[in-house]
């Protein structure tokens, strides 16, 4: 399942603010329960030589589900023309508290219970003097590259995956059940 949040823009800007709805994802339809035991966690190395944690089993780690989307949202986005994105700690930490609490409740939403909206979560983890903002949300899909597919085939998901005016990204992932709860939170300062 995926869903997508408008941008959010400050008074005056001329992009309007784009309508939300729920989008059933096609994996969600064929849902299939997927229980990874957890085992010692071996390192890899990125394409750009960083250290990623993935466990011997195969289960995904969320920092590697993490560091797999940054970087297919970053190819897609450098064949489209637009400038990669950098990976902002605040938006990180938005990300991730968001993805933990959809984790905890079992509940996929913008704002949950006793949460603030995006713009309220993002300057809470400091992320300040921002233009604009948006948020892509997924939850079941086994793998990264699932999650990346699902977005890539919603208008809306699409739109914030190939808008050339965001510059910073946060992905914050959580597995519970064996399943992700993603949260990718994109932004550009003043």
């Amino acid at each position: 399942m995926n869903f997508t949040e408008p941008v959010a823009s400050r008074p005056g800007d001329r992009h309007s603010v784009r309508v939300t709805r729920w989008l059933w994802s096609a994996s969600l339809l064929g849902l299939v329960a997927i229980f990874l035991i957890p085992a010692a966690p071996v390192q890899a190395s990125s394409e750009n030589g960083a250290a990623v944690t993935r466990s011997t089993t195969g289960a995904l780690t969320a920092e590697y589900f993490a560091s797999r989307l940054f970087a297919r949202t970053n190819y897609r986005r450098v064949a489209r023309g637009c400038r990669p994105l950098r990976l902002d700690p605040a938006l990180v930490l938005a990300a991730q508290r968001h993805s933990d609490l959809m984790s905890y409740t079992a509940d996929l939403s913008h704002r949950l219970a006793g949460e603030g909206d995006l713009v309220a979560r993002d300057v809470a983890a400091g992320y300040t003097h921002w233009r604009i903002l948006a948020e892509n949300l997924a939850w079941g899909q086994a793998t990264p590259r699932a999650v990346f597919h699902d977005w890539v085939q919603s208008p809306e998901h699409r739109a914030n995956l190939d808008n050339c005016r965001l510059r910073d990204v946060g992905f914050g992932v959580a597995f519970s059940g064996g399943r992700p709860w993603v949260t990718a939170d994109f932004g550009r300062h003043l």
